[in-house]
């Protein structure tokens, strides 16, 4: 079903959602282009969640926002048939990330997710997403292009390779660039974090010494 670029809003959402709850040959629906905002949330929850055909969600280019996302996290996770979603272009930022991260952490059948052009920023919540596409062997494709700065690019694809090997690509308009731009402060980093790593070793190892010699000494002191 495709309603792409037909603006009905939060009050069209609602009264679609009336009519295709439970249509068994509901398998893709597009609603890009709707202005559909955490207003109109709830219906689109309403229509993943109950529509066990559905298997393409297109919900690019509204604004559905944190609130929406998080929602929408949820919905997704709840129906397993859904093997695809587009959010770009919603206005999402690192609380939306955050619900996408924690849904995908544990979830075993979306596909393809496409989160291009949001407002997603910050190292810690592409940390956390990171962590959960590592975690996530069922994702075959995410698409982030317009958010990421070079090193936490290369963090991301460099984090994926190493627990998905090719199995999940990571993708964007100019990521390869930002990816490549990013290598050799990705090298100081790697360096810098084998150093503090070292030196934490060594802080732990001088201190297990220690605890054993007060160990020794009062053991020793117990005997005379």
């Amino acid at each position: 079903l495709d309603l792409s670029r037909n603006d009905i809003g939060d009050a069209g959402v609602a009264l679609l959602a009336d009519g295709v709850i439970g249509q068994e040959s509901l398998v893709h629906l597009d609603l890009s282009h709707n202005q559909i905002s955490p207003v109109g949330t709830p219906a689109l929850v309403r229509i993943i969640e109950r529509n066990n055909s559905l298997n393409v969600v297109l919900l690019g280019h509204n604004s559905v926002r944190d609130k929406g996302a998080a929602m929408l996290a949820e919905a997704v996770h709840n129906n397993i048939k859904i093997t695809q979603v587009d959010l770009s272009w919603n206005g999402i930022g690192a609380k939306g990330a955050e619900a996408w991260a924690a849904m995908l952490a544990s979830n075993d059948s979306l596909k393809t997710l496409n989160l291009d052009m949001n407002h997603i920023d910050g190292d810690d919540t592409w940390a956390l997403v990171a962590q959960s596409l590592a975690t996530n062997h069922a994702l075959e494709s995410i698409s982030v292009a317009g958010m990421l700065e070079p090193l936490q690019a290369a963090q991301l694809v460099d984090t994926v390779r190493e627990h998905n090997g090719n199995n999940l690509v990571v993708c964007g308009q100019g990521l390869d660039e930002l990816v490549d731009a990013a290598q050799p402060m990705l090298h100081k980093l790697r360096e810098r974090q084998a150093v503090e790593r070292a030196e934490a070793e060594r802080v732990e190892a001088e201190k297990q010494a220690a605890a054993a010699a007060d160990a020794a000494a009062k053991k020793s002191k117990k005997k005379k």
